[in-house]
């Protein structure tokens, strides 16, 4: 089945949940509509909200400890 007929199920918000970072739609727990910017919490039993491409995914962020940023490795530069 092509990716845009999938649809999928939410619950409505009533405002964007905070605490929440962009992610893929494997780990997403929010999605927000492109066209409408309505908020939804993704659900089994929810509304039919729509399909994959309608939508931008975010998954709550962990803020209550030190975070890590990740950094590039450097390479040593080579001694002439």
């Amino acid at each position: 089945m092509p990716l845009e007929t999938d649809k999928l199920r939410g619950n409505s918000l009533p405002s964007k949940p905070d605490g929440i970072s962009r992610c893929g739609m494997s780990i997403a727990k929010y999605a927000q509509h492109r066209d409408t910017l309505r908020w939804y919490e993704l659900s089994s039993t929810g509304d039919i909200i729509g399909s994959p491409l309608q939508l931008d995914f975010y998954t709550q962020v962990d803020t209550s400890g030190p975070q890590k940023r990740s950094q590039p490795a450097k390479k040593q530069l080579a001694k002439t």
